[in-house]
């Protein structure tokens, strides 16, 4: 297993710095184009669009939200106005690559998200560039990318460590300002000018923060072992093929009726095992009381599996994710099996409910992006199910002889979208709690001493 968390590349980036101060090498402008898109990609992506993932009740928010909104205005171009969305990009690796970069132009959008301006193209760096600007420009991107699907309960759940490690970012920022600066062209010092004085601006306002960021080693990527037999091993590989698969299945046009059944089955399985585990596994009885939680997420996804019984939309399943299903299965017993001296030397009870909590949390998803979808299946005319299920007698009858499935509509099925949005509701709850409550994996405490302006 190799694992990489948001904490990690944080970290690595401070590191960076270290070798960007002493540096003789002169940062070109487009260098310095590719570092300062990528610091507002990433403050973009830890922060929301004009700040919503910070929360309303934390005590920095105004701080925060004031760094968002006031990134420097781009030099380049015609615009008077900030673009605070991700731009449209497509993973090449380490970093993102803009789909426009080829040959295009990156637009930067007002309020109303209309376009105002239109950007040179950006040359963003190489992984092998070995300038110690294009390596922290990297590092960068990969923090980005990884925050692009963090669940935002996850990169909320700790108000202060969203205000450490913005703080953090913005440390960087100066950091890489001043250094440019010092020995960079003149000629293009307005906007390094401009976007150095926003962060140390910004690190003032928010006021010198701690150094440890938990909330950020939730936020992983994680190359699983494949080769291994091991318990751990073995979940952890299920879960991150068994997540690609159902939301690779659950994104198609008309999702099939089996993939939610087995959502509904797995969220019971899942949940009901991990309040088994934060109750009776060892060291863990901190997480006790999210028992009663995680038991009602149980209780609604077996409920909303009854209602699924018997309908379809004709849609099929693949096998991989069918597949993959059954992988997740065989882990899950492996794991709930009654212990043995054996497994038991093997099985790390911390790291199995690391694994549990991420399958939860993207269990939760896959009902929440699915929240509305029996209504409108049902309103569409394109769920199928028994003659039986009919709420009209008289069509009942009509329709009884020879027919095996009928179109259904909303009245045939009233119990099936509450049911399901009740699912969704208590596992999200189950789920936030998780998130907020798991300490996750400990990072590497390699943070600079007074980090704030490094």
């Amino acid at each position: 297993m190799s694992t990489t968390t948001a904490a990690d590349l944080l970290d690595r980036a401070h590191a960076l710095t270290r070798d960007l101060r002493r540096s003789d090498n002169t940062p070109t402008r487009g260098q310095w184009d590719a570092f300062d898109h990528t610091v507002h990609r990433l403050l973009t992506n830890l922060l929301g669009r004009r700040g919503c993932n910070i929360p309303h009740r934390s005590e920095r928010r105004n701080q925060l939200l004031s760094a968002a909104l006031t990134y420097p205005q781009p030099s380049r171009g015609r615009t008077t106005a900030v673009n605070l969305a991700p731009r449209s990009a497509r993973p090449t690796g380490l970093g993102l690559v803009p789909e426009t970069a080829a040959g295009g132009h990156l637009d930067a959008t007002n309020d109303h998200g209309t376009s105002t301006a239109t950007l040179p193209d950006l040359d963003l760096p190489s992984a092998t560039d070995p300038d110690p600007l294009a390596r922290l420009t990297c590092t960068l991107g990969a923090l980005a990318d990884l925050l692009v699907d963090a669940s935002p309960w996850v990169v909320t759940s700790g108000q202060g460590d969203l205000a450490d490690a913005t703080t953090r970012v913005l440390s960087v920022a100066a950091v890489a300002g001043r250094h440019t600066l010092s020995v960079g062209n003149l000629d293009d010092a307005d906007r390094v000018l401009a976007v150095g004085q926003w962060a140390e601006r910004s690190i003032r306002l928010i006021g010198e923060r701690s150094a440890t960021t938990a909330t950020l080693n939730r936020v992983t990527a994680t190359l699983p072992d494949r080769a291994s037999h091991g318990v751990n091993d073995r979940l952890e590989t299920a879960r991150v093929d068994w997540t690609n698969a159902a939301q690779a299945e659950v994104g198609r046009l008309i999702p099939s009726v089996d993939v939610l059944r087995v959502i509904a089955n797995q969220g019971a399985h899942l949940y009901g095992l991990t309040a088994e585990m934060v109750q009776n596994g060892p060291g863990l009885a901190r997480e006790a009381e999210l028992v009663p939680d995680l038991a009602d997420a149980a209780r609604a996804f077996r409920a909303a599996d009854r209602q699924w019984a018997g309908l379809t939309t004709l849609t099929r399943p693949t096998h991989e994710f069918l597949s993959e299903s059954r992988r997740l299965l065989d882990a899950l017993k492996a794991v709930a099996a009654p212990p043995t001296l054996a497994a038991t030397a093997e099985l790390d009870p911390e790291r199995t409910l690391s694994d549990l909590v991420a399958l939860a949390i993207t269990t939760a998803e896959l009902a929440a992006e699915t929240s509305d979808l029996p209504i409108r299946l049902l309103r569409s005319h394109l769920l199928f199910g028994p003659v039986d299920r009919l709420a009209d007698p008289l069509e009942r009858l009509k329709r009884r002889t020879g027919t095996r499935a009928v179109s259904l509509g909303i009245l045939d099925a009233p119990d099936l979208q509450a049911r399901w949005f009740e699912a969704g509701s208590a596992s999200r709850a189950a789920a936030h709690q998780l998130a907020v409550r798991h300490p996750g994996r400990r990072g590497p405490d390699v943070a600079p001493r007074g980090f704030a302006l490094l």
